[in-house]
């Protein structure tokens, strides 16, 4: 596995916040020509103690370069949210970026 994690997302004030939506950027289009890769990610409300369950999604197959990996309604998110990527299909897990809105 490769892994990346974020760091604490913060608001303005400090407070808990709504997140709509997580978008993960990684060079796609790179990996196997047989596989076609996905990238999990899961959050950590307490810094990285403890986990949520994994989600996957697809980040394009060869050839298919631009496609992002996004994860909808991510709910009330307090200060100590950090989010962690992983991959273990044979494909170059460059992470780009990471929006969030």
């Amino acid at each position: 596995f490769r892994e990346k994690a974020s760091q604490p997302f913060l608001s303005a004030d400090g407070d808990d916040y709504r997140l709509g939506r997580i978008e993960a950027w990684f060079e796609a289009g790179t990996g196997d020509a047989a596989t076609s890769p996905q990238v999990m990610m899961d959050f950590s409300d307490d810094l990285g103690k403890t986990w949520s369950n994994e989600t996957w999604r697809g980040i394009g197959k060869v050839g298919q370069y631009g496609v992002r990996a996004q994860w909808r309604k991510q709910g009330l998110v307090n200060r100590n949210r950090v989010y962690r990527f992983k991959a273990s299909d044979p494909f170059k897990f460059n992470f780009m970026k990471l929006t969030a809105n």
